[in-house]
C-alpha cells in the first residue's frame, strides 16, 4: 500500500499516471491516416522484394497450374485409385502453399 501512497500522493502525480495510461492505449490503435502512412513506408521498405514476390507467386502458381492439368488428364484416362491419390495429394501438397502464396502477394492489393 505504501507504493501506492507514494505514486498518487499528489494531484499531479495522479495526472501524470493518467495521461501515461491515456497516451499508451492512444498508441496501441492506429487510425486510418496512421495505418495509410504505415502501408505507405512499408511499400518504400520492401520495394526491392518485388521481383522475388512475383517471382515465387508466378513458380508457386506455375506449379499448380501444372499439376491442375495432370489431374483433369487423369481424371479421363487413369485409374479410379489413382485418381483419388492424385487429388489427395493435390490437397495436402499443392494447395496450401498456392493458397498462402496467392493470398500474401495479393492481399493488399484486393482488400479494399
Amino acid at each position: 500500500m505504501g507504493l501506492l501512497k507514494t505514486l498518487f500522493a499528489t494531484p499531479e502525480m495522479v495526472k501524470k499516471a493518467a495521461d501515461g495510461i491515456y497516451n499508451g492505449i492512444d498508441k496501441a490503435f492506429l487510425t486510418d491516416e496512421e495505418q495509410a502512412e504505415f502501408w505507405l513506408k512499408y511499400l518504400d521498405a520492401t520495394q526491392p522484394q518485388n521481383k522475388a514476390r512475383r517471382l515465387i507467386a508466378l513458380i508457386v502458381c506455375g506449379v499448380w497450374a501444372l499439376f491442375s492439368m495432370v489431374v483433369m488428364f487423369a481424371i479421363f484416362f487413369a485409374e479410379v485409385d489413382k485418381r483419388a491419390d492424385l487429388i489427395q495429394f493435390g490437397t495436402i501438397y499443392i494447395m496450401p502453399p498456392f493458397t498462402v502464396i496467392t493470398s500474401w502477394y495479393f492481399w493488399k492489393r484486393i482488400k479494399k
